[in-house]
């Protein structure tokens, strides 16, 4: 998808770009959040980003069960060959949630708002359902 780079550089006299309007190559918001969610499922070293990100995606109503959604998300697991079971805490299991857990501390809360906190087990719960939503929604 092609995208029009906007900026708001213009001449403060002819109001006049100062920097001439680019088309950029961009991935559409479903590419992006299909590539957030098969990172957090498939990633082989575990980041907090992943999951703070997806957090912050579903509080603005994304919509995780749209069939159109789903295809590309399902599509991008087939390319990764990942066959595994992601519907429960991502497939994540124990030892790798504690090392999330850790990480809240050590590389999320240096990086974000000032008082902000994050809760993973939250994400885990809010995930756990939507992923049955989406597959309750697949069967269709």
């Amino acid at each position: 998808m092609y995208n029009i780079l906007n900026h708001f550089y213009k001449d403060p006299f002819t109001g006049e770009d100062l920097i001439p309007k680019k088309k950029i190559l961009s991935l559409t918001l479903n590419e992006t959040v299909a590539e957030k969610l098969k990172a957090a499922i498939t990633r082989k070293e575990l980041v907090i980003r992943d999951y703070y990100d997806l957090w912050f995606i579903s509080e603005t109503d994304f919509d995780f069960t749209d069939k159109k959604f789903l295809s590309i998300f399902k599509k991008k697991l087939e390319e990764e060959k990942y066959r595994e079971n992601y519907s429960h805490n991502f497939g994540l299991d124990q030892k790798s949630i504690e090392l999330l857990n850790k990480q809240i501390s050590t590389e999320l809360i240096p990086v974000i708002r000032i008082g902000e906190t994050f809760n993973i087990n939250k994400v885990f719960k809010r995930f756990n359902r939507i992923m049955q939503m989406a597959e309750n929604n697949s069967l269709k």
